[in-house]
């Protein structure tokens, strides 16, 4: 069965919304138009790219030609008359994008069960990481794991925890990419009571997790299909001092994780256990990508280096997904290695440069492209 993809950026606000009714910000439409060909970089051989327009249309046809790698646009038109089967595979399914395509007359078949809406967004909820945590304990008997994450409901017991754990962070039940973080570094700040307090009377509660001297970030990309989980690949990546995301490596999978297998030995322990748990609590559950956020730190009593090896679950694809495909899109060689990120363009001509890849159309109303920069991993 053909996919048809759907890079649907807002999908992490459209989760917090939870209704039918929510309506992307103006850069969160700017963002789909943008980079509406980003699932070229994880589309299976063969697949569609949901297109407004011939150009855009056109731009998918001369990416399969450069990257040797056959994806079809198709239109929202072509689509309601299409005699192929096919499946809907939006970066991130929820209850607003649901009801658009239904009103654009897609048909239920086409889609995953509308109950599961509901499913998806309950998981994607932090607390959820919790459960996960707690499960990986009761596998791994490691008195090394850091501690974990805790739920609160009113903005005096969020304080109290910033109190005892200086530096810690602050999550909204529902974000992603880094943004509903907060890093306590000021938590007697007025500013940092107004963010809790409406981050509380928003989503209803918050996560708080210690602070980490944090090393290297890095994530899973697994396939869930129900009855099993399948791994996708690794990906390292950059964040800021609020965890937000900045950009990814891209480079050779296997080098990748020969790298963490390099910085931390146990590495192989800690990916069986997630798979364990990753097939016990989130496969009977869930259909569809899921990818795990981990980071190496150091423990400030010894200076040894410490795993916390599920800091965000993402069920939807993620920018590690994208990097990784384009891995393979370019051809990257065992030892080369780039950086992608999705940039803001004030200039295009500022791409103009022979170690620059632009991996999405750029026309003179573009505002954001997907980037590959590239160097040689030491």
């Amino acid at each position: 069965m053909f996919k048809v993809h759907i890079f649907n950026p807002d999908h992490d606000l459209a989760l917090a919304n939870g209704t039918a009714l929510y309506t992307g910000t103006q850069r969160a439409q700017q963002m789909s138009r943008d980079l509406k060909m980003l699932p070229i970089s994880y589309a299976n051989y063969g697949d569609f790219i949901l297109v407004d327009n011939e150009v855009e249309a056109q731009w998918v046809i001369e990416a399969s030609r450069n990257y040797n790698f056959f994806v079809r646009p198709v239109t929202l038109s072509e689509l309601l008359h299409l005699n192929s089967d096919y499946q809907i595979e939006p970066w991130g399914w929820n209850k607003s994008l649901y009801h658009r395509l239904r009103k654009k007359g897609i048909p239920p078949n086409n889609m995953i069960p509308e109950g599961n809406i509901d499913q998806i967004r309950e998981l994607s909820h932090r607390r959820t990481t919790i459960e996960f945590n707690a499960r990986l304990r009761e596998k791994l008997r490691m008195r090394t794991l850091p501690p974990l994450p805790v739920e609160f409901t009113t903005f005096s017991d969020v304080y109290n925890f910033a109190t005892h754990n200086p530096g810690c962070f602050v999550k909204m039940p529902w974000s992603g990419s880094g943004k509903g973080i907060y890093h306590a570094t000021d938590w007697q700040s007025s500013n940092f009571r107004q963010w809790c307090e409406g981050a509380l009377k928003s989503q209803g509660s918050l996560l708080c997790e210690v602070g980490l001297n944090k090393c290297i970030d890095f994530s899973l990309q697994l396939m869930c299909d129900y009855d099993d989980v399948n791994y996708y690949g690794c990906s390292l990546f950059n964040t800021d001092s609020h965890n937000q995301y900045k950009s990814t490596l891209v480079a050779y999978p296997d080098a990748l994780m020969e790298l963490l297998e390099n910085e931390y030995k146990n590495m192989n322990k800690i990916l069986v256990a997630i798979d364990d748990v990753a097939k016990e609590m989130i496969a009977p559950k869930y259909y569809g990508p899921l990818g795990i956020d981990m980071l190496l730190y150091t423990d400030p009593k010894n200076g040894k280096l410490r795993i916390a090896p599920c800091v965000e679950l993402n069920f939807r694809h993620t920018m590690g997904m994208v990097a990784m495909g384009y891995a393979e899109l370019i051809d990257f060689r065992p030892n080369q290695v780039g950086k992608f990120a999705i940039e803001q363009l004030t200039d295009p001509r500022s791409l103009l440069n022979p170690e620059i890849r632009v991996m999405t159309r750029v026309d003179s109303n573009t505002k954001y492209a997907a980037v590959v920069r590239k160097g040689v991993l030491d």
